[in-house]
């Protein structure tokens, strides 16, 4: 097997990276559908956990770009033109500390992951929820609209899928 190099990963990757980015940053001038963020005492936190399922063998991942509708109620903390803040999300303890960006708009957040040395099977992402008042997501409730898992040489990796738990 080829042995993966930073410059395979940037044509495939980047792509994922800045279509993220630019669809944030692509607002009608003087209008704006998110409002300003803000938490109040009403509000707590919790983590959604994402898990990658169903990686083939021998294969290595190395990235992740996954779109997820938002129950009512629960939202992530993000700027005006929807890029989430830098504390959204985290990796679990083992991972490689891989490179991550999203987006939050109307009930829907997009993220991307991306590592050039890989990322495995198992927990991949966690993700801190401001959850409103009265509301109590559910695993469940969470859903995957669309995603795209790719190997470290940028080849689309197929049969995976993605749990979620809430803690």
């Amino acid at each position: 097997m080829k042995r993966p190099t930073i410059t395979n990963l940037t044509h495939t990757i980047f792509p994922l990276v800045l279509a993220v980015a630019l669809t944030a940053c692509a607002t009608t001038p003087g209008t704006n559908s998110l409002p300003e963020t803000t938490v109040n005492a009403a509000t707590t936190s919790q983590t959604l956990v994402l898990t990658l399922r169903g990686t083939p063998a021998k294969t290595t991942v190395g990235a992740i770009d996954v779109t997820i509708e938002i129950p009512e109620g629960v939202s992530v903390h993000a700027q005006k033109n929807g890029l989430i803040e830098s504390d959204v999300i985290s990796t679990p303890p083992a991972s490689t500390r891989p490179f991550s960006t999203g987006k939050f708009s109307n009930k829907t957040l997009r993220v991307a992951l991306i590592s050039t040395t890989g990322l495995s099977s198992g927990e991949v992402m966690l993700i801190k929820l401001n959850v409103t008042g009265g509301h109590v997501p559910r695993a469940e409730s969470f859903r995957v609209t669309s995603s795209q898992v790719v190997d470290l040489n940028g080849i689309n990796v197929t049969g995976t899928s993605f749990d979620f738990a809430v803690r």
